[in-house]
């Protein structure tokens, strides 16, 4: 995600962070198909409580609890167990490291501690 301070909107952001967004949105939904093998790749902008852009890219399958509805609003949200979500992390790091030939080995811990020390 491009980092362009005050921007909220797609629409905010220059031709070439527009173009940027859409390689990353591309990466990420080729990394979540490849990690989950899901049926469907739901792309969405949305949100107000957040009032900074960001964009949600989520797999679906046939089936799932909502299918074929908009997942967003549709259930109440569960938030993953620590592990659960530490290990989600990594399997769509290394299919996204993959992507671009990087070599992922940190925990989301010692990211979060490196993103600190760069800060």
């Amino acid at each position: 995600m491009p980092k362009v301070p005050g921007a909220e909107e797609i629409h905010h952001l220059s031709v070439n962070d527009r173009g940027r967004l859409m390689q990353e949105i591309a990466m990420c939904s080729a990394a979540i198909e490849k990690a989950y093998d899901v049926d469907k790749i739901n792309v969405g902008a949305i949100g107000c409580v957040c009032r900074q852009l960001h964009v949600h890219v989520l797999g679906r399958k046939v089936g799932d609890v909502v299918w074929p509805r908009p997942v967003w609003g549709a259930t109440n949200p569960v938030k993953y167990e620590a592990a659960a979500a530490e290990a989600a992390m990594r399997k769509i790091m290394k299919k996204l490291a993959t992507e671009r030939g990087i070599l992922v080995s940190t925990s989301l811990e010692e990211q979060k501690k490196r993103k600190k020390m760069r800060a």
